[in-house]
């Protein structure tokens, strides 16, 4: 929900979650915060979060995923579509189910 970014204070140009995943492992990068990883093999449902677990194999992971979405955001395909006007309009709106591509 768009309300969660004014409780964690955070401007709207700060507030975005960006994802990564490969067959085993999803990382999770938001700004000002640490990352978020899963294993994907031992962890189907998501529920233990590995992003501050201290360990060598884990640490290479975090870089080199972190590393993948460093790359890709340098992509010229990473554009804002939406006034920050209408952003802001939409804030507090709990939409029903994940939208994608709304004009």
């Amino acid at each position: 929900m768009r309300e969660a970014r004014k409780v964690l204070g955070n401007a709207q140009e700060d507030a975005q979650l960006i994802m990564v995943r490969d067959a085993r492992w999803k990382y999770v990068h938001a700004e000002g915060f640490r990352p978020m990883l899963f294993d994907l093999q031992e962890d189907q449902d998501e529920l233990r979060d590995l992003g501050d677990v201290a360990a060598e194999a884990l640490d290479a992971v975090r870089v080199w995923m972190s590393d993948v979405i460093f790359r890709w955001s340098r992509r010229h395909h990473n554009r804002i579509t939406m006034r920050p006007e209408k952003i802001e309009s939409m804030t507090g709106i709990d939409p029903s189910g994940i939208l994608i591509g709304i004009w």
